[in-house]
């Protein structure tokens, strides 16, 4: 509902450029530029596991830390519940895995994805726009990948409206950011603007990276919380069952969950016993019924 409501919004005052190639913008902005990130993305994933495996050999303790991973990784049987919290817990505390990941997350990822959201503008780089025409293409493309994000991540709340006013922020970041980079192109390539294109990208990147960081930060604490001592059993425990059985036998799907709304999904405790409630199927996405 938000990316929708923000594209209609964008597509109302176009000038030269029709409504059928402002929805095409749109259009573009979620298929091509998730499908074009997620190319570039995976290709860093891999560089990310390098770096990180020659950190660790070269860090006190990495090496163990490694052969863990890697005996956890082979072993037939899951692991216990101290053993995975442990495990956890020592991931967590290794700046080696913590500081190229917060990297990847915060400069590489908005990089990316910042430089595939200004395809709104592209087939009028050489035409030229005015600076809130380029603006508002950038912007609607930008809404079109927020939509593709909002409907393949978990639901940050259990209403529809919880939904709607979470996902509202993060498709006005896209869509503010993509406004910013597209301005910044046109002004680059179609007036020799550099220095406006450099400050218009710049700008961009910041800011999502901003917002990437402070979301996988929060997520972080979220989960050191719960691997604290008392806290943390229960969220080994519910993990241990998502090892030894994913998506099936009356688990969670993992991969159907961020961390922080995840495990609060999976330790949500039954009203009388306060035992840990497992759910049959993971949770439907609220506000897919509505559209």
């Amino acid at each position: 509902v938000p990316p929708a409501g923000l594209a209609v919004l964008l597509v109302q005052p176009a000038s030269e450029v029709t409504p059928r190639r402002q929805w095409g913008r749109f259009t573009g902005g979620m298929l091509f530029v998730p499908l074009a990130s997620i190319v570039l993305e995976a290709f860093g994933v891999v560089l990310l596991l390098l770096v990180v495996g020659m950190a660790l050999v070269l860090t006190p303790g990495g090496a163990q830390l490694l052969d863990e991973l890697a005996a956890v990784g082979a072993a037939t049987a899951a692991p216990s519940a101290q053993e995975l919290e442990e495990l956890m817990a020592k991931l967590l505390r290794q700046p080696a895995i913590v500081g190229p990941g917060l990297l990847f997350i915060a400069a590489y990822v908005p990089l990316i994805e910042e430089m595939f959201k200004t395809a709104g503008v592209w087939p009028w780089l050489r035409r030229g726009l005015t600076a809130g025409e380029a603006f508002a293409g950038g912007a609607i493309c930008g809404a079109g990948y927020g939509l593709f994000e909002a409907l393949f991540s978990t639901p940050p709340g259990d209403s529809w409206m919880t939904s709607v006013l979470a996902r509202s922020g993060a498709t006005l970041m896209h869509a503010f950011a993509a406004g910013l980079s597209s301005w910044g192109l046109m002004e680059g390539l179609g007036r020799r603007g550099w220095a406006k294109a450099l400050a218009g990208f710049s700008l961009a990147v910041l800011l999502h990276g901003t917002w990437n960081a402070i979301a996988v930060w929060t997520a972080g604490l979220e989960l050191s919380r719960l691997l604290t001592p008392g806290e943390g059993v229960a969220a080994s425990e519910a993990l241990q069952e998502l090892v030894r059985d994913p998506g099936g036998g009356g688990t969670v799907d993992l991969a159907s969950h961020v961390p922080n709304r995840g495990f609060q999904l999976l330790l949500q405790p039954e009203p009388e016993t306060g035992a840990v409630l497992h759910r049959p199927h993971p949770p439907q996405v609220p506000f897919l019924d509505q559209v």
